[in-house]
C-alpha cells in the first residue's frame, strides 16, 4: 500500500516528516459567542501535503484546568498550497463556562488517516487524552500555542 509506505518512511526516519504549524490564533482568543462555550477557528501551514495524512487540532484548558487534550472533531481542511483551517474548535461546556482571562493550549497534530488513541479513532473520541504523543499514527506535532480568552 503506497500510503502505508509513505507514512512508514516518516515513522522509521528515512524521510523528514512534514512540518505543521499554527498561524492563528496566536496569543489571545476573542470569544464573542453567547453561552458557556467559545467557538473559534484555527489556521496554519503544512510544509508539504501527503496523501493519507490528516491534521487534528487539540485543545487543553489550563486555567481553569481541564483533564487533558480534547480532540476537535472535524479534521482540518488542507489546501493545495499547504494552508489549513479547522473550525469549529471549542472551549468550555455546560457547567464549565468560558470566562475572560481563561487560558488554554492549542496544538495541531499530523496523523495517519487511521490514527487512534487506545484503539478508538480520533474522530470518535469523547474523552480527553493525557498526552498527544500517545496517539497511534502520529507523524508530527506543531509547537504548542498558549492563549488567553478575551470575552
Amino acid at each position: 500500500m503506497v500510503i502505508g509506505l509513505v507514512i512508514s518512511s516518516y515513522i522509521i526516519g528515512k524521510a523528514p516528516p512534514p512540518k505543521v504549524s499554527i498561524a492563528t490564533p496566536a496569543s489571545s482568543l476573542d470569544c464573542r459567542t453567547q453561552g458557556p462555550q467559545c467557538q473559534f477557528r484555527v489556521t496554519g501551514r503544512l510544509s508539504s501535503a501527503v496523501a493519507g495524512l490528516e491534521i487534528f487540532v487539540l485543545v487543553s484548558p489550563v486555567d481553569p484546568p481541564g483533564h487533558g487534550w480534547y480532540v476537535q472533531l472535524q479534521p482540518a481542511g488542507i489546501g493545495g498550497n499547504g494552508d489549513w483551517a479547522q473550525s469549529p474548535s471549542y472551549l468550555g461546556a455546560p457547567g464549565y463556562p468560558v470566562s475572560n482571562g481563561d487560558t488554554l493550549e492549542v496544538e495541531a497534530v499530523l496523523v495517519s488517516s487511521s490514527a487512534t488513541y487506545n484503539g478508538t479513532a480520533l474522530s470518535s473520541l469523547a474523552n480527553p487524552i493525557p498526552d498527544p504523543e500517545q496517539i497511534t499514527g502520529i507523524v508530527t506535532e506543531s509547537k504548542i500555542v498558549f492563549l488567553t480568552v478575551r470575552k
